[in-house]
């Protein structure tokens, strides 16, 4: 085998799987079952319909639908309930970090999403388009599970290391004193 022969067939990594294999210079997929499974999904890409969302209001908070602004003003009550129940008031009660409310924006906007495919499912009478719209609405149902998941109102608990990591930590500084002396 000549040594362009050998660069030709050098490895290459499957922009479908990922996963690495031999092939020639221009190979792309690892085999025909990838192959077809990104010709699919471009086709998909392609004919899927287009959604335009436009938001009437500058103001973020107040462009949300009333169910979303009712799961949030939800959120904030067991927020504040938890607050409570630890006796926390003043400075010292919970709030929601800047990561907890990028998340709690996501949730409005998964929630006003669904609401408008929703409305746009029962004003359409093409069976394509609501099989799309329904398919898509179980997406995001999945999606705002995974989000109001990841919204936590506990405070971490702040646990004792067990007595056999309490040993093992006395023994280690007991070899490390020993040493330095």
């Amino acid at each position: 085998m000549t040594a362009k022969a050998r660069a030709a067939a050098a490895k290459r990594t499957c922009s479908t799987c990922g996963e690495s294999f031999i092939g020639r210079a221009g190979a792309k997929f690892c085999g025909p079952a990838c192959k077809q499974r990104a010709h699919r999904f471009r086709r998909a890409i392609r004919n899927a319909p287009r959604v335009t969302v436009t938001v009437a209001a500058a103001d973020a908070a107040s462009a949300h639908t009333a169910p979303a602004l009712a799961l949030l003003a939800e959120l904030d009550a067991e927020l504040a309930e938890k607050s409570a129940a630890l006796e926390l008031v003043g400075d010292d009660r919970l709030y929601w970090s800047a990561a907890e409310e990028a998340v709690r924006e996501l949730i409005a906007c998964t929630v006003d999403r669904k609401l408008d495919l929703w409305r746009r499912y029962h004003a359409t009478d093409d069976d394509k388009t609501r099989v799309k719209l329904s398919a898509e609405q179980r997406l995001l149902e999945t999606s705002l599970a995974r989000l109001l998941k990841s919204v936590n109102t506990d405070l971490p608990i702040e646990t004792r290391p067990s007595v056999r990591s309490q040993k093992a930590s006395r023994a280690a500084n007991a070899r490390w004193h020993r040493a330095a002396y």
